[in-house]
């Protein structure tokens, strides 16, 4: 169970990896609670599965390997267990307290009601190393909206750059840091928020605002389904994740407002290339606006794609 109720304290095991990678029962030097420890033991013995499935059927291991899950943090993109995690590391956190986005933007207080995970990769994850590691926010947007999708059964769109939006408002975000060697993949989602603090109540939204209904819904089943999409993403070649990201484009067709070096553009952004930027028509002409130097500032939400037709993949 998810509810708060449930945090009474014991000690706990959760799983953890030996020198080949397998998943072996480790016990826990501190005690867990009830609500953590059951997250634990879900997270790792999903891994224990794909992990021995992949190897039954000689395919490369799965790129997620072990989890850590903790009471509380500030962020789980800067919590000792995340600096000092091996690569194929999912850490994630009951409650985040002072979460951060793109361009150092700050996420509200989870409480018990959004989930923040930080995955912790190879500094290029990908097993053919000309990919582009910048691909890796492309696919890790695609598979977070996959995940909710399996949750909600509907349509879950994508604003460039890392956005997850539902009816013209965010539900969830993706961020990536570089830290030595090692690519830090951060993603939060709103799950169970019914409001919002007075500054976000226009924009944003959860899965619990929109699903009809959301009464057996928990955190942990959007996790572990994020956490499945992310291997079957992941395992996808550049052709198809930006498929599966173009069919999920909701910024193309509006209008928005960008900071840009050279000051602000406003237009109707009539193309993205998530990988190099956008094409936007203002009122004397097209500019491309590369993806590195630029962000959105202001979004015509009335416009925006509510609902696009054709088969997921």
């Amino acid at each position: 169970m998810e509810a708060s109720a449930s945090r009474e304290r014991r000690s706990g095991c959760a799983r953890d990896e030996d020198s080949r990678g397998a998943a072996v029962t480790a016990v826990e030097r501190t005690p867990l609670s009830l609500e953590r420890a059951h997250w634990q033991q879900s997270l790792q013995g999903d891994i224990g599965e794909r992990l021995t499935f992949a190897r039954k059927q000689n395919e490369r291991d799965p790129t997620l390997r072990r989890a850590v899950v903790l009471e509380e943090v500030a962020s789980t993109q800067d919590a000792p267990e995340t600096i000092t995690a091996r690569t194929g590391t999912i850490v994630t956190a009951l409650r985040q307290t002072r979460g951060r986005g793109r361009l150092g933007r700050e996420w509200a207080d989870t409480n018990d009601d959004g989930l923040a995970l930080t995955c912790v990769l190879a500094s290029n994850p990908w097993s053919d190393p000309s990919t582009s590691v910048e691909l890796l926010a492309v696919a890790s947007a695609v598979a977070a909206a996959r995940a909710i999708e399996h949750v909600l059964g509907g349509v879950v769109g994508i604003k460039w750059p890392n956005d997850l939006v539902l009816r013209g408002r965010k539900l969830g975000g993706i961020l990536i840091e570089r830290n030595r060697d090692r690519t830090l993949l951060g993603i939060g989602i709103n799950v169970h928020q019914r409001t919002f603090p007075h500054e976000l109540q226009a924009t944003a939204t959860s899965i619990a605002q929109v699903a009809a209904d959301t009464e057996s819904l928990t955190r942990l089943q959007v996790l572990r389904a994020l956490m499945q999409e992310l291997e079957v993403v992941l395992a996808m070649d550049a052709a198809r994740i930006l498929s599966a990201y173009h069919s999920r484009d909701v910024l193309t067709g509006t209008r928005a407002e960008f900071a840009t070096p050279t000051g602000a553009v406003e237009g109707e952004v009539c193309s993205v290339d998530p990988l190099r930027g956008l094409v936007v028509r203002t009122k004397t002409s097209e500019q491309f606006l590369p993806a590195a130097t630029t962000s959105v500032t202001s979004w015509n939400r009335a416009a925006a794609i509510e609902e696009t037709t054709g088969q997921r993949r």
